[in-house]
């Protein structure tokens, strides 16, 4: 047998080793592992904006915007809202705001937007709809705010058809000092309750934070959050806008609640205060708080 035949399945074999230790050192494991998915909320929806934001239940009801890149924003970075500072454990204590100083609004122009309404009801709870409650706490936060010395325009008064378009275009009309859209959550699971509000452009976060502050201290109920999302009424009005929403429609007992007066006044009241509050935070010469708020 020739030796030189004997060494060559032995340099083969050396070769094939060297190549895998090779390979093995130059592969990135990392480089193998698919990214996982974008976290979904709890709707299933993927979030389209300010993703440091917590998960939203959005209303399914409520027509998004388009991405709207070119409008007029004094939040560049898109920055998220900050958490959410009061009542986070949901717990019944309530807080009594420090009263208005009279005719503290005079001169302020304010719009009100009842969300749906004619052929779209909202959510709907054993034939309780959305729409009609919404009307319902817009117009007893009408009356709150004019006894107050604000001019209050309505986006609708009754049960009727408005186009989102149709509702911005009233309110840049009319060039109020804010916009303010009432509506009301709903979600497939029946315990989730609790306040959100949403704004768009930097110079409405301010006036989203104090509806928020306001709705869980009044309401004592769970602070779920302030989110920055591209609705279309937020994105289209002209004015510092918010659309806030005042509890779950799915929620068998909230929704009861929301469907009586007392509790509609409640919530106007608490919005009232939001709107004081974030009104004296502009012009503090007005003096519009009275005194201390206590508990």
């Amino acid at each position: 047998m020739n030796n030189n035949s004997a060494i060559v399945p032995v340099r083969t074999t050396l070769l094939m080793v060297l190549s895998l230790l090779v390979a093995i050192s130059l592969f990135d494991p990392i480089q193998g592992i698919s990214q996982a998915a974008p976290c979904l909320n709890p709707a299933g929806s993927t979030a389209t904006t300010a993703p440091a934001a917590p998960a939203a239940y959005p209303d399914p009801t409520e027509s998004a915007a388009p991405a709207a890149p070119s409008a007029p924003s004094s939040n560049p970075t898109g920055s998220a809202a900050p958490a959410a500072p009061t009542n986070p454990a949901g717990s019944a204590a309530q807080t009594i705001p420090a009263a208005a100083a009279p005719n503290c609004l005079t001169g302020k122009v304010i719009v009100l937007d009842a969300g749906h309404g004619g052929s779209d009801p909202g959510a709907v709870n054993n034939k309780v709809q959305e729409a009609n409650l919404t009307l319902g706490i817009t117009l007893k936060l009408k009356k709150s705010l004019e006894d107050l010395g604000a001019k209050v325009v309505l986006t609708r008064e009754d049960d009727s058809d408005k186009e989102l378009a149709e509702r911005t275009h009233k309110s840049n009309l009319v060039k109020p000092t804010i916009f303010v859209s009432v509506h009301i959550n709903s979600c497939k699971n029946p315990a989730t309750d609790g306040i959100e509000t949403y704004y768009w452009t930097g110079h409405s976060r301010a006036l989203a934070r104090h509806m928020f502050d306001m709705l869980v201290a009044v309401l004592g109920v769970k602070a779920n959050f302030v989110h920055q999302r591209n609705l279309y009424v937020c994105v289209y009005a002209d004015a510092p806008s918010v659309l806030v929403e005042v509890g779950y429609m799915s929620n068998k007992e909230k929704c009861a609640k929301l469907a009586t007066d007392d509790y509609q006044q409640l919530i106007a009241d608490a919005l009232t205060q939001g709107i004081v509050r974030y009104i004296a935070s502009k012009h503090p010469s007005n003096k519009a708080i009275k005194s201390k708020e206590h508990k």
